[in-house]
């Protein structure tokens, strides 16, 4: 539960004593209903309430609200989609002012991204 998560020891879970606070805290946020994960809020309510977390940025709050469900979450400063939109886009324009004429599927547009990536990883 998230208040276990947020009392537990993280010690010997194999990261950064800054980054065992940013889970504890998200864990407590959670418990005390700062941060809504039930889809009862929208978008930009839940990235501003995961981002007030020390520690966590744009990239976790839209990552976790896309894996929530959230049909426009985009993680504007993931490397995975900078590379794909460098490689099948061939734009200047930046990651995310591409991203806005894929409103409100942005989401959808990122996962689609990955897929193109790994796909052409693997193909090297």
């Amino acid at each position: 539960s998230p208040e276990t998560l947020a009392e537990s020891d993280l010690d010997d879970a194999g990261m950064t004593r800054a980054r065992a606070q940013a889970v504890r805290s998200f864990a407590r946020a959670v418990a005390d209903d700062a941060i809504r994960l039930d889809r009862s809020v929208g978008l930009d309510r839940l990235v501003s309430s995961i981002q007030a977390i020390e520690g966590l940025g744009p990239w976790t709050a839209n990552y976790i609200a896309l894996r929530l469900g959230e049909r426009d979450a985009w993680p504007t400063t993931d490397l995975g989609l900078r590379r794909a939109l460098a490689k099948h886009l061939r734009r200047s324009a930046s990651p995310g002012e591409v991203a806005e004429r894929w409103r409100p599927w942005r989401a959808l547009a990122a996962t689609h991204l990955w897929l193109a990536e790994a796909s052409a990883r693997r193909a090297a």
